[in-house]
């Protein structure tokens, strides 16, 4: 339970370790299964590339489970927004 004469750190302790949970290790089906901070800092390719061979392995060990054939990582994000940047005439820009 927070009081009032709890220290004013606290907050922030507490939204630093749900911060980095969603930006580190929280998986996105809307970026293709990866955090956010693997997608904005570039390593998502890297990242699905591991996963596929992490699948392979899966398939080989045991192909009766997956029974539409060798799995395959979701499809890599072509952009994440936030807020989708606005085109020169003020309406929000459909290419990504």
């Amino acid at each position: 339970m927070v009081t009032r004469s709890a220290p004013k750190t606290l907050p922030r302790g507490c939204h630093g370790d749900f911060f980095r949970w969603y930006n580190n290790e929280h998986h996105y089906s809307g970026l293709g299964l990866m955090p956010p901070a693997d997608v904005h800092f570039g390593r998502a390719q890297e990242r699905q590339s591991a996963n596929s061979v992490v699948l392979e392995a899966a398939h080989r060990a045991q192909p009766e489970r997956f029974v539409l054939g060798t799995p395959t990582p979701p499809a890599l994000p072509t952009a994440a927004w936030i807020n989708k940047p606005k085109s020169e005439n003020g309406s929000v820009s459909a290419q990504a």
